[in-house]
């Protein structure tokens, strides 16, 4: 089993005089903890779907996992990529040279490492769930994202990302027992210990067409799930 990790990141002018980025060093750390990794400046939405389709094309074997990990900024409606802003349906459709594999059903990770206005009535991880289901509904036969990880904070400092993000990598290296729900929620749970901002994973639910939300529950003041506590999914 392989897990293959693309960094797409988009930094501002602002991030990149102050040295305020991460792709070299999470590009190394993948590599260190054993995973098949590159990393990628993204500056234009153009550049980032050309990624994206140039990631689709990714040789991978039977148990071959892919991760497309985005650092970025954002808001409750989208990203930044460059100039250019990207809406979660955008997102979405950009990813569907991804999404079209067959093979990586059940296999496709996204980790999306951005500031999101949780407070608002939609936020942006409730926007993303809301395009795939629709996607799901319109092209069945679509491999959506088994995981997907967004930061649940209206505030993402920069060494508290490159902190956790470490913790999830590190995580996620330990064979197949690192993908149950049980597994990452004690990942989750590591991660709001060290107080190193609200990091959540929704988990793609076939058979009820929609994600599961798993939270960190020390940060958010949340019980442990229903589902989680009887060891169902």
């Amino acid at each position: 089993m392989s897990i293959w990790v693309y960094i797409l990141e988009s930094p501002s002018p602002k991030d990149l005089v102050g040295g305020r980025y991460t792709v070299t060093g999470l590009e190394s750390l993948c590599r260190i903890y054993g995973y098949k990794s590159s990393a990628f400046r993204v500056l234009s939405r153009a550049e980032f779907e050309s990624r994206l389709k140039f990631i689709a094309q990714t040789e991978t074997s039977n148990d071959d996992w892919i991760c497309v990990h985005l650092d970025c900024h954002g808001d409750e409606n989208g990203i930044q990529m460059g100039s250019d802003y990207v809406s979660t349906d955008n997102i979405v459709e950009a990813l569907k040279p991804i999404l079209q594999r067959d093979d990586l059903r059940g296999k496709f990770i996204l980790i999306i490492s951005a500031c999101f206005a949780r407070a608002l009535e939609l936020p942006f991880s409730l926007r993303i769930d809301r395009s795939l289901s629709q996607l799901d509904r319109s092209e069945p036969r679509l491999s959506l994202p088994e995981y997907i990880f967004f930061y649940d904070d209206d505030l993402v400092k920069y060494r508290d990302a490159v902190l956790s993000c470490a913790i999830l990598y590190r995580s996620l290296d330990r064979g197949v027992t690192s993908f149950l729900p049980t597994s990452i929620y004690d990942t989750l749970k590591r991660m709001a210990r060290a107080r190193l901002g609200n990091m959540i994973c929704h988990r793609w639910d076939g058979k009820a067409n929609r994600y599961r939300q798993l939270y960190p529950p020390l940060v958010l003041g949340r019980k442990v799930p229903k589902h989680l506590r009887n060891g169902k999914v």
